[in-house]
């Protein structure tokens, strides 16, 4: 690869991409090497795969097993409760407010798994009446995905074998006996059943492993809570849905991977849109933090905050003291999103800095809609915006827009600086203000003229 560069930047090309060389390499060794950084003034649960469900969990000799069992557990604001590195714990939940989730021990960050089963077993799978599709003998809801043969632990492989999924009502699909395509899934809302179509016998006996990602949030966060430290998978929804409303919510120092894809059941009067994202704020928020986090194959956008009705309201939403800092995503379709489609509604103090988005519309739920994918978006932006800054932001190679913002009244009091866009020349620069944009000799000056970023760099990728 060859890189020219243009800008504020005085790095060469050659030095320009070692530069995003490293700078990916170094994120990702603060994400991955993160120390446990949670609060606790009160009782420490320790929940562990050596433990047991019977015992207190409040050491690690006398550790719980399960996040069955930790919800049993008379945890209360001021609590922390630690799962142990280099395990693995089956299962959801919702956080207690005031109290914060995260890591103890050695090894690889505890791995919050939504699926609740391997079902790589051949007794789990029934052959039905239409050729090569098998049902699941146990209900699945919502089903996002399917993964076939995915270690969580193995992290960091954007090239897993997942399903590909068959929506009633589009494309003339009916239901599982029209399926046809080696691997692709079919959930049935209405029953819970589950069809699999798999050309080489029993799904059961042709794979390892069987991971499912059933709709509903790994986790959901609540106020005063923090999620530290973990490693979030196999959700059909978000790996966290922070809760409207909230104060001080926080996710830091995570993984998230491998998340969405369910039925947003009922969305513009249907069950065709499909959703799901890394960390997610819907509606107002007063204090809501995604900081040093690693997010990658996310179905829709790995880190937002967004509001959908627009209308003017008696209580107007107000999105307020939201900070996104040194997140690396990648493999995504949406990156970074923001909206508050509420006319009398308010976004302010909020800063967006640090942040390195890599391969905007390559991720697995992209392949049919990657030229659209943007990396930066912001749409339905209220007037009513203040303090609200954009700031040493890296955008790597999209196949769709790097930047996606709206002809709203509000978006022009974004502040952007030091923005620094690596794209391959010829591709798309993206919308601004309802303008299309190519990546071409004029950029920059669209840049510095529509974003007013007179620090932005731009870098001309070819090969």
């Amino acid at each position: 690869m060859k890189a020219t560069v243009a800008g504020y930047s005085r790095l060469s090309g050659d030095e320009m991409l070692k530069f995003l060389d490293e700078k990916f390499g170094l994120m990702k060794k603060a994400a991955l090497e993160s120390q446990s950084n949670y609060r606790c003034s009160g009782k420490r649960y320790y929940v562990s795969n050596k433990g047991n469900d019977a015992h207190d969990g409040l050491s690690p000799a006398n550790a719980i097993a399960s996040i069955a069992g930790m919800t049993q557990k008379p945890i209360e604001a001021g609590d922390a409760v630690l799962f142990e590195r280099g395990g693995a714990f089956r299962g959801k939940f919702t956080t207690i407010p005031g109290v914060d989730y995260s890591a103890y021990g050695k090894g690889q960050k505890p791995i919050i798994n939504g699926s609740r089963k391997n079902y790589a077993e051949p007794g789990l799978w029934i052959p039905t009446d239409a050729p090569n599709v098998f049902a699941l003998a146990e209900t699945a809801s919502n089903v996002g995905f399917v993964a076939f043969d995915h270690d969580p632990a193995d992290i960091g492989r954007y090239d897993k074998l997942v399903s590909t999924m068959m929506t009633k009502g589009a494309a003339d699909f009916t239901g599982y006996k029209d399926m046809k395509t080696d691997l692709s899934h079919y959930s049935d809302l209405d029953t819970g059943a589950l069809y699999l179509y798999s050309c080489k016998g029993n799904p059961g006996g042709r794979f390892k492993s069987i991971e499912i990602a059933e709709g509903g949030h790994v986790i959901t966060g609540r106020s005063n809570s923090a999620v530290d430290n973990l490693h979030l998978c196999f959700g059909g929804a978000h790996g966290v849905a922070v809760i409207s409303g909230i104060t001080n919510s926080t996710v830091r120092n995570c993984v998230i991977d491998w998340v969405g894809g369910s039925i947003l059941k009922g969305f513009r009067g249907g069950n065709l849109v499909r959703y799901g994202n890394g960390v997610e704020v819907y509606g107002a928020c007063n204090g809501y933090f995604v900081e040093n986090n690693w997010m990658y194959q996310i179905y829709d956008t790995p880190i937002t905050h967004q509001f959908h009705k627009k209308e003017v309201m008696e209580n107007p939403v107000v999105q307020r003291k939201i900070r996104y800092l040194d997140n690396l995503i990648e493999y995504f379709y949406w990156g970074i999103e923001q909206s508050n489609y509420c006319i009398n509604g308010t976004i302010e103090d909020l800063i967006c800095r640090g942040n390195y988005l890599r391969y905007g519309g390559y991720g697995w739920g992209c392949p049919w809609r990657a030229a659209t994918a943007p990396s930066l978006h912001s749409c339905g932006v209220p007037e009513n915006v203040k303090d609200c800054f954009y700031e040493d932001n890296i955008i790597y190679i999209s196949q769709g827009r790097p930047l996606m913002i709206s002809n709203d009244a509000g978006n022009r009091k974004y502040v952007y600086k030091n923005t620094l866009i690596a794209q391959y020349k010829g591709r798309s620069l993206g919308m601004m203000y309802g303008e299309a944009y190519p990546f071409d000799e004029k950029a920059l000056d669209v840049i510095k003229a529509q974003l007013g970023d007179k620090t932005a760099t731009l870098v001309y990728l070819s090969e």
